[in-house]
């Protein structure tokens, strides 16, 4: 991965000003490739665990834009959403399900969730925004259990990158991240015309 910024911009007031303007637009932050490809996987494990449903954590969660969309697709399955806004996850909160939960935190500074207690942790377009990617991809890692998955996407170093974005990401950054924490590569693809990567890593 890449530094692109010297200086940090992603504090909580600048993304609670972030998502406060977005609200009640058509923004997507999620286009239709990268939830096929986090549904099928879902599927996979679902499958392989005797059709039980997974723990989903969603890291970076904002609005909850993923989370209401599995809550359509899969509405049985237990999500927590973790986001550093207070503003979004006051909002998301509001017209969440009960099985749904979501928390204020910053990355930077606090992974929340014990040791392997989520079976599918998901963080989309975040990890660019952070610090130290590597740190924070370790310690999600750690919250998942054994056969679970660490699904993610990033921006495809192609793309060329927002004041937002500390970090750029190659296909060889997955691969390494992969070995790096001990992990399978159980399914990856370029996604939005190039744009972003996405990536399903499986702890043995």
């Amino acid at each position: 991965m890449i530094r692109v910024n010297a200086d940090d911009i992603n504090d909580e007031s600048y993304w609670n000003e972030v998502f406060e303007k977005e609200f009640a637009t058509d923004k997507q932050r999620l286009d239709n490739e990268r939830l096929d490809f986090i549904d099928r996987n879902i599927k996979k494990w679902y499958v392989g665990h005797n059709n039980t449903y997974p723990r989903f954590a969603d890291f970076g969660c904002g609005e909850g834009e993923l989370l209401r969309w599995l809550y359509y697709k899969h509405p049985r399955l237990a999500v927590f959403g973790v986001d550093i806004s207070n503003w979004a996850i006051q909002e998301v909160t509001e017209y969440a399900p009960p099985h749904h939960k979501y928390m204020v935190a910053d990355l930077n500074k606090n992974v929340p969730f014990s040791a392997d207690s989520m079976d599918i942790v998901f963080c989309g377009e975040t990890l660019e925004h952070l610090l130290d990617p590597n740190v924070v991809i370790t310690q999600l890692i750690t919250k998942v259990a054994k056969g679970g998955y660490f699904i993610f996407s990033v921006p495809n170093k192609h793309y060329n990158p927002t004041p937002e974005h500390n970090f750029i990401f190659n296909c060889w950054d997955i691969f390494k991240i992969a070995f790096d924490n001990n992990m399978v590569v159980e399914d990856f693809d370029v996604v939005a015309g190039g744009i972003s990567i996405i990536a399903c890593l499986k702890k043995e």
